[in-house]
């Protein structure tokens, strides 16, 4: 116990010490700007600042949603927050999620289970995961293994992950490319 104790102090003072260095960097050199969403709806009252935001296409029952930079647990509950308040979100759409824009993840193990075990869409409602990089196609796959009886998959390139889900490739890449232009993502 004593052991994991100190492990643990040793990864919150290096964790504070990676985020002083980041700050002093992301001064020197331009990057993506996190999201400062105001929706007209409920969502938020206040400005709030996360690495995450969405599209809903209510013509196509499909919601796209794309996260990047430092992703962290606060950033996927606001992100699911908004849409569980937006009046156009309906759980049997169908969602492709990209997380090729996602540089590092805050996320433990338990906070990857409970947002697993506490699903927004319905459980035969198909979604996608899109992700390129090793650690995030195993989180992605850790996600999937807690989501017991919801229909989740990962995918490593968006063309097979719009394919699985029934949405046209050409609604992905428009809403993924207004989404990009809207944040500053390359």
């Amino acid at each position: 116990m004593k052991r994991d104790q100190t492990s643990n102090q040793r990864w919150t003072e290096r964790r504070t010490a990676l985020r002083s260095t980041f700050k002093m960097i992301s001064t020197l050199s331009p990057r993506p700007k996190r999201a400062i969403v105001r929706r007209r709806s409920s969502c938020l009252r206040q400005t709030h600042f996360m690495a995450a935001d969405y599209i809903i296409k209510t013509d196509e029952n499909a919601v796209f949603s794309i996260a990047w930079d430092t992703l962290a647990f606060t950033d996927i509950i606001n992100h699911r927050n908004c849409l569980l308040k937006d009046t156009a979100f309906n759980p049997v759409f169908r969602q492709v999620v990209d997380l090729t824009r996602v540089t590092s993840m805050e996320l433990s193990n338990d906070q990857i289970k409970s947002l697993a075990r506490r699903p927004l869409f319905a459980a035969k409602t198909r979604r996608a995961i899109v992700a390129d990089s090793g650690l995030h196609y195993g989180l992605g796959r850790m996600f999937h293994a807690y989501s017991e009886g919801q229909t989740v998959e990962i995918f490593p390139r968006l063309g097979e992950a719009v394919q699985w889900v029934g949405v046209p490739i050409e609604v992905a890449s428009k809403s993924f490319a207004e989404l990009c232009s809207k944040h500053g993502l390359v």
